[in-house]
């Protein structure tokens, strides 16, 4: 309940969060490189305001380590498709599971998050 509370204060509209969590958890379960995630993985990751964060300034849509429950989402996430949101949802569970990234993997990420968890 507090992920999506935090998602609703990011987004300031009434229902955002639910529908984005919603879109994400449909995507589920996924595997992308080895790495596994599930909806139970929605319940234990924090999104936090990632405004102040460098990745967001540099353009990022969202921020974290792999191992880390904690997700900052950058402002850019908020002006995203519905479908690039959840995607990028699951690609931050992923990283939570421990999958990692260098700068020139994050998109190859998403893409696999597309084309193996979308529905």
């Amino acid at each position: 309940m507090t992920m999506l509370l935090l998602l609703a204060t990011l987004a300031g509209r009434p229902g955002f969060a639910e529908r984005a969590i919603d879109d994400a958890s449909r995507m589920l379960p996924c595997v992308v490189y080895d790495v596994r995630a599930d909806t139970e993985d929605l319940k234990i990751v924090l999104f936090y305001d990632g405004a102040g964060q460098r990745a967001c300034a540099r353009g990022a849509l969202a921020v974290t380590a792999p191992g880390s429950r904690v997700v900052f989402l950058c402002p850019r996430f908020q002006r995203q498709t519905p479908e690039l949101r959840a995607a990028v949802i699951v690609h931050e569970v992923l990283h939570s599971k421990g999958l990692k990234e260098d700068r020139h993997h994050s998109i190859s990420i998403t893409e696999e998050v597309f084309r193996r968890c979308g529905r």
